[in-house]
């Protein structure tokens, strides 16, 4: 289903924060000594997963998979309140690792891979994919894989993805199938209204998405500098400074009126199911363009991962039963529930699923289509039908296009959206602005 004003979720979008980056090319892996897991003879070997979010469906996994195995048993451990609070539950992980008592296996989706590749801690999937019988490298959507590889090492293999995107009629969009900046403002000062072009999005989170694009014009992750005290950056603070300070309060049946009159052209979007994604049609009445959120690269339609991103740490003693434990979570067929599935064996099943159709006989004996599903709009009631080989040759485009973050890094995009702040509410200029967050990220990139 469509999340509007996706809030928290889409300004931390995709990504990836931790402590442990490291510093200049000497650098060594930081020691770890981890306790034994052999248990007593005659009980199983305990495998620790270490997850900030939990579920039902991950549980669901863990739990048959203990029943199956002989030898292992695999105990979940939650960091955090499980709230989307990352600081201090992964302040609590950093701390485990360093003493020596981190997991086998980590969900790094809201941790910083990278840096976690740089201290040798995560393991290179990439052998357990070729030597595997039952799944390989070809399984997965590779956009959604690449995400985690890094100079050919696979760190982690998700699970569960969304698109992030700005959707809108396409006869409305002038052509437009993605846009950058200036083209972007070109087409919104072409309108008679162009405040409500987009609605409901703060210009807090129109700056944390577009972030998500342009995160590399202003840092070199490589060199670990940055430049967000020059005048690009300032051009781009003074793009959101244009949108609300807080998110237009309106109902669904208003807003449902508006983007139909063409008051409100674009929606902004999380897609997480084909039937969220077949919804969009019936909300605009006519065929709609998953155009983007500006970008100078090719595609604005934005890979999330919110959770479920899976690696083996180096100091796990079991490397292949937690292996085994990786491709359970990754391969199950459960999980599709909560996002688009990377294996896709399971997202060929979700698009067959979404193409069922099903009928009865109304009291005339006559043969009548069911919906797949109906959604309340306000105080509509759409219903959405049953794919066609065409929406779903056109989600499988939309999906296997889609960008990466540009953002590798949650903890990096709370220390901008943090001093960037006093410039959205007025407090600072945006050269203020720049010059802190300028400061800040450079001392954050030399102590890692």
């Amino acid at each position: 289903m469509k999340s509007r004003n996706a809030g928290k979720k889409l300004l931390l979008l995709m990504t990836c924060a931790l402590l442990l980056a490291g510093c200049g090319k000497d650098r060594q892996p930081i020691s770890v000594q981890r306790e034994s897991t052999d248990a007593a003879e005659g009980e199983k070997k305990v495998l620790v997963l270490g997850t900030l979010d939990d579920s039902s469906e991950i549980r669901d996994v863990i739990t048959e998979f203990n029943k199956n195995s002989t030898e292992y048993k695999v105990e979940i451990k939650l960091y955090g309140d499980n709230s989307g609070e990352t600081t201090q539950a992964l302040s609590l992980l950093q701390a485990d690792i360093a003493a020596g008592k981190g997991p086998d296996i980590l969900d790094i989706a809201k941790a910083d891979t990278f840096s976690y590749v740089e201290k040798d801690l995560l393991t290179d999937l990439t052998p357990y994919l070729n030597a595997d019988t039952e799944v390989s490298e070809e399984d997965f959507l590779p956009n959604v894989l690449a995400i985690y590889n890094k100079d050919g090492m696979q760190a982690a293999i998700p699970s569960v993805f969304w698109i992030g995107s700005l959707v809108g009629k396409t006869e409305n969009l002038d052509g437009y199938t993605h846009w950058n900046i200036a083209e972007y403002e070109s087409f919104v000062n072409g309108l008679a209204n162009p405040e409500t072009v987009v609605q409901g999005i703060p210009r807090r989170q129109i700056f944390a998405q577009m972030m998500e694009q342009y995160a590399s014009s202003f840092i070199d992750w490589d060199n670990k500098t940055c430049s967000f005290d020059g005048e690009e950056f300032q051009k781009l603070l003074s793009f959101v400074s244009r949108y609300p300070a807080e998110s237009t309060v309106m109902g669904q049946t208003e807003e449902l009126a508006m983007v139909r009159s063409n008051q409100i052209l674009l929606l902004p979007v999380v897609l997480n199911s084909v039937s969220g994604y077949l919804l969009q049609p019936a909300v605009f009445n006519g065929k709609v363009t998953y155009v983007g959120f500006p970008t100078e690269r090719e595609n604005g339609n934005t890979l999330m991962v919110f959770s479920g991103a899976y690696g083996i740490m180096e100091s796990c003693t079991e490397k292949d039963a937690a292996w085994e434990v990786v491709k359970a979570l990754c391969t199950a067929d459960n999980l599709y529930l909560s996002g688009f599935p990377v294996y896709k064996e399971n997202l060929n099943k979700a698009y067959a699923f979404a193409q069922t159709e099903t009928y009865h006989l109304n009291d005339n004996g006559e043969k009548i289509a069911d919906p797949l599903y109906r959604a309340a709009y306000g105080d509509e009631t759409i219903e959405v039908y049953p794919a066609t080989e065409e929406d779903i040759k056109k989600l499988q485009e939309l999906l296997e296009n889609a960008a990466a973050p540009d953002m590798r890094s949650e903890e990096v995009l709370n220390i901008i959206m943090e001093e960037v702040e006093p410039y959205l509410s007025g407090e600072k200029t945006a050269e203020e602005a720049a010059q802190v967050i300028q400061n800040r990220m450079q001392l954050y990139m030399s102590e890692k």
